[in-house]
């Protein structure tokens, strides 16, 4: 028996000019060699079968042919060097370039050169995947330019304008309507005391003592619902033109969701982690792009337990201190008791918090009425932007330079200059007289003691740094 990391398959791209690791599974206790090129490397499994190689940096373009092989059984797998990413998240991020509003358009330009990508196996509802379904890297073309997310699509086009000479892989491994509870390890959450209380005891409590059969028959009674609801939001959509998508919501209701607990669904606390992620790890990446959140906004105000815990998981499985961009929700009205603003928040604190994490604002790329916007250039290029440090390696965050009296000074960082399109996006709890802005300052004259700027789930978006993007949320309370 000898199984690779099922990334490890023909066209595979390593990171260059970095140490990479390349693991699998054999017999226990048994020698593995590994040979590319001029590279002769031995390891002898664990108890449990799993072997680890680091393989010292390899020059950017070089393509081989990889050979691990044990006594009893050998692979060959054609390597390629370049710079991969991962993309993950949820539906914002598995959003396919086929539903993109430009598809049409980028489909007539999109030519077959260096760009390779790999879409990690998902469940649909069921959590349990097919033991032979691994998923294969594929050469970027027009033939499969629809499948590919439309995010790392136009980040990666973006990425292609610095680096015109390298190989790039994408690595997509994302879902549709999870929480970040779904991508930790159960343990993550039972070890966090507000994690726990919030999202592990009340789903065992919900699913303990109940059978399969039991979660089968309340499930298929859900799925007839959500897919009836389907079905008719499609028609009203078809019969009534003339209505946004939240006006139609307003007459027949949001979409029922989430599934009701069910340990055998792919929403489960920690489903996701034990059935894509971890089977991809560890693997090299230059860095993480984690687009997610829209689900946890429910429970707005413990994102940054479940972030937290989500970075350090990652990063301690992929054995590596990778830099991470995450992706600040967007505008969407949503429903009136989800809390957009926190999540936010919580996007932009762990910026500050932890080493390597980088923030990339969307606030001005999303619909207010439709949780899944159609158009994905700007943010695919922003992403693609801040990853090159083109303009500047994060997105514009503001602090309080000092407040005294009744003049508050704002600084931003990440801008040589700002934009203030509307001075009523400013808002307070008293009185502003004047707004001035000065560079990268606003200079606000009043007598307040909140001031705070896009801090809804639907804000207007009104202050941009000089290279048009959008300032982080805000909210500065006087001590």
């Amino acid at each position: 028996m000898l199984n690779l990391n099922p990334l490890l398959t023909d066209n595979v791209v390593l990171q260059a000019e970095k140490n990479h690791l390349i693991n699998g599974i054999t017999d226990p206790h048994l020698q593995v060699s590994l040979t590319i090129g001029e590279i002769v490397l031995s390891e002898t499994s664990d108890s449990k079968g799993a072997f680890i190689f680091t393989v010292p940096p390899q020059p950017y373009g070089m393509i081989d042919r990889m050979r691990i092989e044990t006594k009893n059984d050998a692979k060959e797998v054609i390597v390629q060097y370049g710079d991969v990413f991962l993309f993950a998240g949820q539906s914002n991020m598995e959003y396919t370039m086929a539903l993109e509003v430009h598809y049409s358009e980028e489909l007539t330009q999109v030519k077959q050169d260096n760009i390779f990508f790999h879409v990690v196996p998902k469940p649909e509802f069921e959590l349990e995947l097919e033991k032979e379904s691994f998923g294969t890297w594929e050469q970027l073309g027009s033939d499969n330019l629809g499948t590919l997310s439309a995010v790392a699509y136009y980040a990666m086009k973006e990425h292609r304008k610095s680096y015109p000479d390298r190989i790039i892989g994408i690595v997509v491994c994302s879902k549709g309507g999870t929480s970040a509870s779904c991508w930790v390890s159960e343990a993550d959450l039972s070890e966090d005391a507000v994690l726990n209380e919030q999202i592990l005891a009340p789903f065992v409590e919900t699913t303990k003592g109940k059978e399969k059969q039991s979660f089968d028959t309340e499930f298929a009674t859900y799925l007839a619902t959500y897919q009836a609801y389907i079905k008719k939001r499609a028609k009203w959509v078809k019969d009534h033109p003339e209505l946004t998508l939240g006006q139609i919501k307003e007459q027949i209701g949001h979409s029922p969701w989430p599934p009701p607990a069910n340990p055998y669904l792919f929403n489960r606390p920690g489903g996701l982690y034990q059935k894509m992620f971890k089977r991809i790890t560890p693997f090299t990446f230059s860095s993480v792009i984690w687009y997610q959140g829209e689900e946890d906004t429910m429970i707005g105000s413990v994102y940054g337990h479940l972030l937290k815990r989500l970075i350090l998981r990652w990063r301690k499985e992929l054995m590596e201190q990778i830099p991470f961009y995450l992706v600040q929700l967007p505008i969407c009205k949503d429903k009136p008791q989800h809390d957009w603003a926190s999540v936010r928040q919580a996007q932009a604190q762990a910026v500050q918090k932890y080493k390597d994490i980088f923030l990339i604002t969307s606030l001005d790329c999303g619909e207010v009425e439709d949780i899944h916007p159609t158009e994905k250039a700007i943010l695919g290029q922003r992403i693609g932007e801040i990853l090159d440090k083109v303009y500047y390696a994060s997105a514009p965050v503001a602090r309080v330079s000092s407040w005294h009296d009744t003049t508050l000074v704002i600084t931003v960082d990440q801008a040589a200059s700002l934009k203030l399109l509307e001075v009523s996006a400013i808002q307070s709890d008293g009185t502003i007289e004047k707004i001035a802005v000065e560079g990268s300052q606003l200079i606000i004259e009043g007598n307040v003691h909140n001031i705070s700027y896009a801090w809804e789930n639907a804000p207007v978006v009104a202050l941009f740094n000089e290279v048009g993007y959008p300032v982080c949320p805000f909210n500065f309370e006087r001590c």
